[in-house]
């Protein structure tokens, strides 16, 4: 979802659609209001902190093998594509970061 205004609500209404619609969800926003757990959701469910470990962990040992350094939203879009390929969600909804054809989000097919 990408656009000036209203990412996040759009985002967050159509994640709820799929949801009770009877999809395996997952919602990626930022920024964050409280803690980074909150940009990771499946069917509305913060991510658990275990779950955000492993997915950090796992984009750590890639992010080492790598000549220039991720950006920091680089990597937590990295997290959240390895969180909910992990968690085997039937949909993602992704809120675009930057914006533009740089944002990292754009690796996803639309």
């Amino acid at each position: 979802v990408a656009g000036t205004n209203g990412k996040g609500s759009t985002s967050t209404m159509l994640a709820s659609i799929l949801t009770a619609a009877g999809y395996k969800t997952g919602l990626y926003t930022s920024p964050h209001l409280v803690r980074v757990n909150e940009r990771f959701r499946i069917n509305g469910a913060d991510i658990p902190d275990a779950a955000l470990c492993r997915a950090a962990e796992a984009v750590k040992e890639a992010a080492d093998g790598m000549s220039d350094a991720p950006t920091e939203f680089e990597i937590l879009t990295a997290m959240g594509f390895r969180h909910f390929t992990a968690e085997k969600c039937d949909a993602v909804v992704l809120e675009v970061g930057l914006g533009g054809r740089l944002d990292a989000t754009n690796v996803i097919p639309s």
